[in-house]
């Protein structure tokens, strides 16, 4: 359903299948105590991840494993200054092996030392990565997660700021890496940023209730509305879909031919 324009019947309602993988390497690898802490919070991630994306994607439902840890092999393991998107090439093939999910998932430690000290190890990433989309026939994504609270919530939005590459969505604005830290800064400023035609009704998991966010109401959360893919994380809930982006997945559950019992 869009606001104000007329809603078309669309016959598909795809379910996703995802596997959650945990790195055992970095931090995780060094101090098996932190990963135990950290498995907790890793399933919180990915159960808000999926209420979001239930939310904001035009599915039925996602039927996901609970996460499990795993080694990284040592010869996946990349040099010193490796980036987000060079791990998550490394690894991909791995995780696919892994898994036969639409899309497989593979949280690492999210390192929160200085750029400068991040850039002697191999585990400097600074955000996640999608390295496989859904069209090439399996989806992988490298995601960041770590025990801070306040990052919690930007957590969730990466996770599904990626699963939306998966399925085929550019940023929003589409930038290159020169001009993304500008965007950044803009959004940052007081002058709230407002992107136009974004419209979202948002329920409750359990349909019991719901509210509109859109460019021009239902904006009480915050000053500041961004799309979901938005070239950099944000709290999950300063975050909708914008209207073509939810077109052009629903284009693609129509290109691969998916139903309620074809997903995956």
């Amino acid at each position: 359903y869009r606001a104000r324009c007329p809603a078309e019947y669309w016959d598909y309602t795809p379910v996703l299948t995802v596997d959650y993988l945990v790195f055992q390497a970095g931090a995780w690898e060094d101090d098996p105590d932190e990963l135990a802490a950290m498995l907790p919070v890793i399933r919180n991630v990915a159960a808000e991840a999926e209420a979001y994306a239930k939310q904001l994607f035009p599915i039925a439902d996602i039927r996901s494993s609970s996460p499990r840890v795993v080694p990284l092999a040592g010869g996946q393991r990349p040099s010193p200054g490796c980036t987000q998107s060079c791990f998550g090439a490394a690894v991909d093939a791995e995780m696919k092996a892994q898994s036969n999910a639409d899309i497989v998932v593979g949280f690492v430690a999210h390192d929160l030392r200085s750029d400068e000290e991040r850039a002697q190890s191999w585990m400097g990433l600074t955000g996640g990565n999608t390295s496989s989309e859904l069209v090439s026939g399996q989806g992988a994504v490298v995601s960041l997660v770590g025990p801070s609270a306040e990052f919690f919530p930007r957590y969730v939005n990466a996770l599904v700021h990626d699963w939306g590459h998966v399925l085929d969505l550019e940023h929003l604005p589409a930038v290159d890496a020169e001009e993304r830290a500008r965007a950044m800064a803009l959004r940052g400023q007081s002058t709230p940023i407002e992107y136009k035609g974004i419209e979202g009704f948002r329920l409750t998991p359990a349909g019991d209730a719901g509210w509109n966010k859109s460019s021009r109401e239902g904006n009480e959360e915050g000053p500041n509305l961004a799309p979901l893919m938005f070239p950099g994380t944000m709290p999950a809930h300063e975050a909708f879909i914008a209207n073509h982006h939810y077109r052009r997945i629903q284009a693609l559950f129509e290109r691969l031919n998916w139903s309620r019992n074809a997903g995956g």
